[in-house]
């Protein structure tokens, strides 16, 4: 009996020993699968697209790569629109560049400006701060690597420094791309959705139904991509997602369900024109609009 119980202590050992080394190796695995997973994500998404600033970009505005200490920093990509310390909030979650100073001229026609709910659309406002967002890189006023705070210490200037070198050129948007402060030759933003209308007081070849919900206590607005304006297409189902149309509200005001760049532009995706879906057949235009 004492020899079989020193055979099952042995035997226990053992499995102990087997238990800590089997243990020891598992304790590294949540780094590697952490590093595994990082890989792959910066193998897919805005890393591949031209919103991607840092050194690791392939689009025609990117800064230097760093030496030493500084290399790190020039790698970062999410700092060119963000910071998680000191941001400007007013114009997107947790901003980290300035407002353009571009002059707005918001789009105007016939059936836009001086409209009314009955008989047209209204007139557009200037951009909501989602739009101001977007435009303090793309009205072209300052360098795409000007930021409140850069990445490292020391890096906090309210009036905005430029970050890193650029590799070439001023680092100013240009061609289409530079939309600038004249809106009148691009799709409305800052108007209401379908002019405010519902669907029953919209005229033939209107708007298709914008959803509403509430996400985190809050109101907000969509269009549902999975209705898609043409017969055939599927139902829709009760939650916003990234690829379907975002209505915005407005600060300081009463109305809600505004387009805005955001709308059709999802800075973070691969899409082509970083739209929210492609625009295969139209989908985007035929997400809203029945035609």
């Amino acid at each position: 009996m004492g020899r079989q119980s020193l055979r099952e202590r042995g035997l226990a050992v053992v499995v102990a020993g087997v238990v800590v080394a089997v243990l020891g190796t598992a304790i590294n695995w949540p780094a590697s699968a952490q590093s595994t997973g990082l890989a792959a994500r910066k193998g897919s998404g805005i890393s591949t697209t031209k919103h991607n600033l840092g050194s690791s970009g392939t689009g025609n505005n990117t800064i230097a790569a760093g030496t030493g200490a500084a290399a790190s920093p020039s790698t970062e990509i999410c700092v060119f629109c963000h910071t998680p310390h000191a941001a400007e909030v007013a114009r997107g979650p947790l901003w980290n560049r300035l407002a353009g100073t571009a002059t707005i001229t918001p789009y105007t026609s016939a059936t836009l400006t001086g409209g009314t709910v009955s008989g047209g659309m209204g007139t557009a406002l200037t951009p909501g701060s989602v739009s101001l967002a977007c435009l303090s890189c793309h009205d072209g006023t300052q360098a795409m690597n000007t930021l409140i705070n850069a990445p490292g210490s020391n890096g906090y200037n309210a009036g905005g420094a430029a970050f890193g070198t650029l590799v070439s050129g001023a680092g100013l948007i240009t061609g289409v791309a530079k939309i600038g402060g004249d809106l009148t030759n691009d799709h409305p933003i800052g108007m209401k959705y379908a002019g405010g209308r519902a669907d029953t007081v919209q005229e033939v070849g209107g708007y298709v139904q914008f959803t509403k919900g509430t996400i985190n206590a809050t109101d907000a607005w969509w269009v549902d991509t999975d209705t898609i304006g043409r017969t055939g297409a599927p139902a829709a189902d009760s939650s916003r997602q990234k690829t379907d149309m975002w209505l915005y509200a407005r600060t300081g005001t009463t109305d809600t369900a505004y387009v805005e760049c955001a709308s059709c532009h999802d800075p973070h995706t691969d899409n082509a024109l970083f739209l929210r879906i492609p625009n295969t057949y139209s989908s985007v235009c035929l997400s809203c609009h029945i035609k």
